[in-house]
């Protein structure tokens, strides 16, 4: 996914998710716009799934996937209390809407959609300083959704100076883990720990990794080490 193709997912994330106190349609409904062309169409049907930049959309009996960057609003039902933590998200009120997130993710049956809110539901874990809940609901999303839109929203420790006692007794196993995600999140984690030279070493395979947005993570964190580095180095010549 390029950088146009990532601003436009999260646009769009955003618009679907604002929209959380509608619940007139009987169907769903797709709003798209052409990469050439700012004319708009109407898809009506029923959204099945949505993994990765594709969105699979039932009507008349055909099954159908849509390109995602090339949808520009979703007109579809939430659950109730959906509405209500969306409420309380525009007043910034974090904590508060966990409880009405995990009962409308509880009360969904659609996957994409409890993805969806479930990336929802990480904002506030990681808005009240609850780092380790927020690795459990992003490693699940990934786990169903290798190409998840989602990666924006990795619990991630962005600075240096960000520490998490209770992951990082978790992040040697997930080291070892076979999943990349969680490989990811242990690397990560750890080096501000007694394990950073293997975490680097993590981080460098990864960064290899077939899947452009897991390697873009490891990247990321490798930065973080070099950043270090220089700020060192500088320190010696001050």
């Amino acid at each position: 996914m390029n950088l146009t193709q990532f601003l436009r997912s999260t646009l769009l994330l955003t618009t679907i998710l604002a929209m959380g106190g509608v619940s007139a349609w009987s169907q769903d409904v797709l709003v798209t716009e052409g990469a050439e062309s700012s004319a708009r169409s109407k898809r009506k049907g029923l959204i099945t799934e949505w993994l990765g930049n594709k969105i699979t959309l039932e009507s008349s009996g055909r099954a159908r996937q849509v390109d995602a960057d090339q949808v520009v609003e979703i007109q579809t039902t939430w659950p109730e209390t959906y509405q209500v933590a969306m409420e309380m998200l525009q007043q910034k009120r974090f904590a508060d809407a966990v409880g009405p997130l995990q009962t409308a993710i509880n009360s969904e049956t659609r996957p994409w959609a409890q993805r969806a809110m479930a990336g929802k539901l990480i904002e506030c874990y990681l808005a009240t300083g609850n780092e380790g809940l927020a690795v459990d609901e992003f490693v699940a999303i990934t786990h169903a959704d290798p190409q998840t839109r989602f990666y924006n929203l990795a619990p991630l420790p962005w600075v240096s100076t960000m520490s998490n006692t209770g992951l990082t007794g978790n992040a040697g196993a997930w080291m070892e883990s076979t999943n990349p995600v969680e490989r990811v999140m242990g690397s990560a984690w750890s080096l501000a720990g007694p394990q950073r030279n293997s975490a680097i070493t993590v981080l460098k395979d990864l960064a290899g990794n077939g899947n452009a947005s897991i390697a873009a993570l490891a990247k990321s964190q490798l930065w973080r080490t070099e950043d270090r580095k220089s700020t060192r180095l500088n320190s010696s010549h001050a």
